[in-house]
């Protein structure tokens, strides 16, 4: 990158990295307040914020730890094996009336010269391969991963003059700006499809005629029942992790905590045939719903679809809808929603806590007739399917832009 390469040079000679404040759990509340603090739990994988893991907060306030819009943050600590966001960047976002707060788990990025150094460009910086390689491969923990501002002032860092600097960081985040409208259309999809089920199956809008049932009022003609009345139930295994024959195949295998995502389009490790027929995982197809019956923090009792066929661990339970598939959609609506109640009613004697199977095949729903569930099926299902082409597209993109990451940061294209 022209003259920059003939010194060498770290993120230190261009930028510092303060702490946050540790702010006390006793102040820490679900109730919605206007404070909110930016934890680690607000990072996505690949960097930029997420909202799933608000945590507020009503204690004293200390100016000093107040955020502003737009400031740059990256985390420092992380509760995943494989430190999925460590090191991650992400910017302050503007919320209507509601203020971040800068807490001890997360790092503030100060830039010393905004003419030498563009903000965007640094936060494109902060997701290549290359700096976070340098994040995993100093940090410190076992379970709990950690970094710190020395360790991260101290990777390399040749930045071009700040003219290319805007320049490839314009290129990058009109690609972004495409995932991100892809997204939002994938959150309004969902939010129509869920408003839609509620009217239907729990408001019990258009029904004239109930009657009595051990779960209240129903619709005449509608039933009571448990769920493996209108599925199939089964979870998965893990092949060997020492048998390296039986791992980086072409068949795709879901753990529990990938789950997190709605929709399953991939999975993070794919295994072998061989992996397949010496171990007792099984095959989730598309349109399966599987939940998580185990793991991390809010991992268990988390819900998804399946938008592809994948193997599943033993951690993962896959709900296969009865009568070539009348109930999928209707399925993940419904455990979708009922999120608080599966982690209540799972098993939480241990530190990652289980979903037992033989406790979901028994839980209690009320059971729509089927000539109602095809007709929510013909109105979500084009909903769905192009929730599917938005995913399809975002990972295309996704790849387009970490294709072009590191070429564009060493100057290999030019813009």
């Amino acid at each position: 990158m022209g003259s920059s390469l003939l010194h060498k040079s770290t993120l230190g000679t261009f930028i510092d990295v303060i702490h946050g404040y540790a702010f006390k759990g006793e102040f820490f509340t679900e109730e919605k307040t206007s404070n909110i603090l930016l934890t680690p739990g607000n990072f996505s994988i690949g960097g930029g914020f997420k909202d799933d893991k608000i945590k507020y907060y009503n204690g004293p306030i200390y100016e000093k730890y107040v955020l502003n819009v737009k400031d740059l943050i990256v985390t420092m600590t992380d509760l995943s094996k494989m430190g999925d966001t460590l090191g991650y960047p992400l910017f302050v976002p503007s919320l209507p009336h509601c203020i971040f707060l800068h807490n001890q788990r997360l790092g503030k990025i100060i830039i010393k010269d905004t003419k030498k150094i563009d903000k965007e460009f640094l936060y494109y910086f902060l997701c290549t391969h290359e700096y976070r390689n340098s994040i995993l491969g100093s940090a410190t923990g076992s379970t709990v991963k950690h970094t710190a501002p020395e360790r991260i002032l101290s990777i390399p860092f040749y930045p071009p003059p700040i003219e290319i600097q805007k320049k490839i960081a314009h290129y990058l985040y009109s690609i972004d700006l495409e995932i991100s409208t892809l997204k939002y259309q994938n959150i309004y999809l969902e939010k129509i499809i869920q408003s839609i089920f509620k009217s239907w199956f729990i408001d019990f809008e258009g029904q004239t005629e109930f009657v009595d049932s051990e779960l209240g009022q129903i619709p005449k003609g509608w039933m009571c029942g448990k769920l493996e009345n209108i599925c199939n139930i089964f979870s998965g295994g893990t092949p060997s992790t020492i048998k390296e024959e039986y791992w980086d195949g072409n068949l795709l295998w879901l753990s529990s905590g990938e789950t997190r995502n709605r929709f399953i389009i991939d999975t993070e490790r794919k295994i072998t045939q061989l992996g397949v027929d010496n171990s007792s995982t099984r095959l989730a197809k598309k349109l399966d719903v599987v939940i998580a019956s185990a793991g991390q923090g809010n991992t268990r009792g988390q819900v998804s679809l399946c938008l592809i066929d994948t193997y599943i661990n033993q951690s993962v339970i896959a709900l296969r809808s009865k009568d070539d598939y009348l109930y999928s959609f209707f399925l993940f609506c419904n455990l979708k929603s009922r999120y608080d109640e599966l982690r209540n009613i799972s098993d939480s004697h241990s530190s990652r806590g289980s979903l037992p199977k033989n406790v979901l095949v028994t839980l209690e729903l009320i059971i729509p007739n089927k000539e109602i569930l095809k007709k929510f099926n013909e109105i979500v299902m084009p909903m769905f399917l192009n929730i599917e082409k938005n995913i399809k597209d975002i990972l295309i993109l996704s790849n387009i832009r970490d294709s072009l990451l590191p070429k564009l940061m060493s100057g290999e294209i030019q813009v």
